[in-house]
């Protein structure tokens, strides 16, 4: 039987402090770098909306900072507990939010395109126009930015692209599947979380 049979078949309290206790070690680290910055982007958005004039971009920025804190939490509680999937989805969101403050910085035109923005469809902004503003990066409508590349891998859990698919929540074997629904803890699902937490 393996750690995680074991731990599906202990009732859902017990798992997921199981689930826990199994991954902190091997989550540790990235696990660290998320909770300061969740206690950072708190701290910079009560700042940003301490200050004495307020301007549409600050409250802006600070609302998306505030999302930002927020997925990282969840997405940290997600992957402590054995669904790197659904932490990953949180990651690509996480990217969005940032990109989308750090694009808007001071800019009043770019903070009313977002509070304005209606369309269902589509973000405000592209993430590779973003990427390019933001980080300087020109080459990020190409595959080879290497900061669009970290955000189309967080983006293949939200997408359900067979590549994580087929490596998380399910194991092949020569005498067929075996599917998980629940938590993860296999070592493809601990590499997802570790990546998504980074």
């Amino acid at each position: 039987m393996s750690d995680s049979d074991e731990v599906l078949l202990a009732p859902l309290e017990e798992a997921d402090a199981r689930a826990r206790e199994l991954l902190r070690p091997r989550l540790e680290l990235p696990m660290r770098l998320v909770v300061e910055t969740y206690g950072f982007l708190g701290l910079l958005a009560s700042r940003i909306l301490a200050t004495r004039i307020q301007t549409a971009a600050r409250k802006v920025v600070a609302k998306l900072t505030m999302r930002v804190s927020n997925d990282l939490y969840c997405m940290a509680t997600l992957a402590a507990r054995g669904f790197p999937l659904q932490a990953a989805t949180l990651g690509a969101s996480a990217v969005e939010g940032a990109l989308a403050a750090a694009f808007i910085r001071e800019s009043e035109g770019r903070a009313s395109k977002w509070i304005e923005h209606s369309d269902r469809r589509h973000s405000f902004e592209s993430v590779p126009t973003m990427i390019s503003d933001v980080i300087g990066d020109v080459r990020a409508h190409e595959t080879g930015s290497l900061a669009y590349q970290i955000y189309r891998e967080l983006c293949m859990p939200k997408h359900t692209n067979p590549l994580v698919e087929l490596r998380v929540g399910a194991e092949w074997r020569d005498d067929g599947v075996e599917f998980r629904n629940g938590l993860d803890l296999t070592e493809n699902a601990i590499k997802v979380s570790f990546f998504a937490l980074q």
